[in-house]
């Protein structure tokens, strides 16, 4: 049970460290890349303002921390380009920046120059002049960002799975050992001692209660059952007549010291060994009829005996035959001793 909570404790927690920093890697890329856009609308807006006094796309570049930056007509055309032969470029009229840029705000794209070859982040907002001023920023991508972070995320993870070792060895003896220590005392016969165990789990301290009432419970009723065999026994062992139990099948269950002194053979019986087996058994009661029936055993007076039914096996007394209504009367079902 320990190794089960052991390992199954270690998965869990694995499972859980690994959803947890790719959640949080990916939130982290996803800041990454809003921060992103936050830096280049500012700058956009602060690059339009300088276009306003000078529409030097070199020199606005380098207002702007080397960024690139493309002028673009209304229609598509490039007017200038920062980085690239502005003449060589195609239309630009079908690109995303170019098609939602608006005078009051800054339009953000992210797609795949297809002059340059390289992913970008693009911001674009439209000029006083009706030209659109376009900024553009290498931004590898949000997946690139979570690759950057799993050296990071490995590393967390490992020491999150060492301390899982720890706390999943702490937790699995926490609820294994006083179990142990109940079974222990279970074995040892112990049973008072199990309130004294106790656990950081409510849960298990009621399991140790409960089985502490009921081994209590089935001590006392033992204790009982005990009282009254040794009542029985003692009845029967006082008794001035032969009594012996047979089940169903006529196999002795038990007898008491008078019986031995009529049928010693009977104390050489193996319980649930066949009475009518027994050596000298009288011919008269081999038939193990329900009812009264008188026989005779070499050098001792006559005998009578009853037998009769008690739940799934019948019950055998005998006596000499000048107590014979005694005897029938100690045989009878009904019969119950004061």
């Amino acid at each position: 049970m320990k190794k089960a909570i052991y390992y199954r404790l270690i998965i869990l927690t694995f499972i859980a460290i690994l959803i947890c920093s790719f959640i949080s890697a990916f939130i982290n890329a996803i800041n990454t890349e809003n921060q992103t856009k936050e830096w280049l609308t500012k700058l956009t807006l602060s690059t339009a303002e300088n276009y306003k006094h000078d529409n030097d796309v070199f020199e606005l570049s380098k207002s702007a921390g080397d960024t690139r930056v493309t002028i673009i007509a209304p229609n598509g055309k490039v007017l200038a380009d920062s980085e690239a032969n502005f003449s060589d470029m195609e239309n630009h009229a079908d690109r995303e920046e170019v098609k939602y840029a608006k005078t009051d705000n800054v339009y953000i794209a992210i797609r795949t120059s297809q002059t340059l070859g390289q992913k970008f982040m693009y911001a674009s907002i439209k000029t006083d002049d009706g030209n659109i001023l376009r900024l553009a920023y290498s931004y590898p991508g949000l997946f690139h960002n979570l690759i950057i972070q799993l050296p990071a995320v490995l590393i967390a993870i490992f020491v999150a799975f060492i301390l899982s070792l720890f706390l999943a060895s702490r937790f699995s003896k926490a609820v294994t050992s006083p179990l142990e220590k109940v079974v222990d005392a279970l074995s040892a016969h112990e049973y008072t001692e199990l309130s004294n165990y106790r656990s950081s789990y409510y849960e298990i301290d009621r399991i140790m209660l409960s089985i502490q009432g009921l081994l209590q419970r089935i001590a006392d009723s033992n204790q009982k059952l005990g009282d009254e065999r040794d009542k029985v026994e003692y009845v029967l062992s006082n008794m001035a007549e032969g009594f012996v139990l047979v089940d169903e099948d006529n196999n002795y269950l038990s007898s008491n010291s008078t019986t031995l002194e009529i049928l010693p053979e009977i104390a050489k019986l193996a319980k649930e060994e066949s009475i009518l087996t027994a050596k000298d058994w009288p011919d008269e009661l081999k038939k193990m009829e329900i009812g009264f029936t008188d026989f005779s055993i070499a050098r001792q007076p006559p005998k009578s005996s009853l037998i009769s039914p008690v739940n799934s096996g019948l019950i055998l007394v005998t006596c000499s035959t000048r107590y014979s209504s005694s005897c029938r009367m100690r045989a009878s079902p009904n019969f119950s001793s004061p």
